[in-house]
């Protein structure tokens, strides 16, 4: 039961992070967006700092995340579908590279 638990949980985060990344990708031209630009601003060392961090401690998060969706889907997925999550995880990865260099 927990095993199932935490693959549905895993799952989910992967449909919603799948999601995230369509609705950026997709653009005001198909649908309305549902954030609004970040602008660009000068901030302090302190705070560009703490951001780089934070951006680094994320980076390790999502290859943790990797590692361990991988490790579930070898064994509930076929092929196709592993290779599909594994898309989805590095398109997620991308974009959270691509936000954190935006608000750098």
């Amino acid at each position: 039961f927990k095993s199932q638990v935490n693959q549905d949980v895993v799952l989910q985060i992967l449909i919603l992070q799948r999601q995230s990344k369509l609705d950026e990708v997709a653009g005001p031209a198909t649908q309305p967006p549902l954030t609004t630009p970040l602008e660009r601003r000068d901030i302090s060392p302190q705070l560009s700092i703490t951001l780089e961090h934070i951006v680094g401690q994320l980076d390790v998060l999502t290859q943790v995340l990797d590692n361990t969706i991988n490790k579930v889907a070898e064994e509930v997925l076929s092929p196709e579908e592993l290779e599909e999550r594994q898309l989805k995880i590095q398109d997620t990865f991308h974009y959270a590279h691509e936000l954190s260099t935006a608000l750098l």
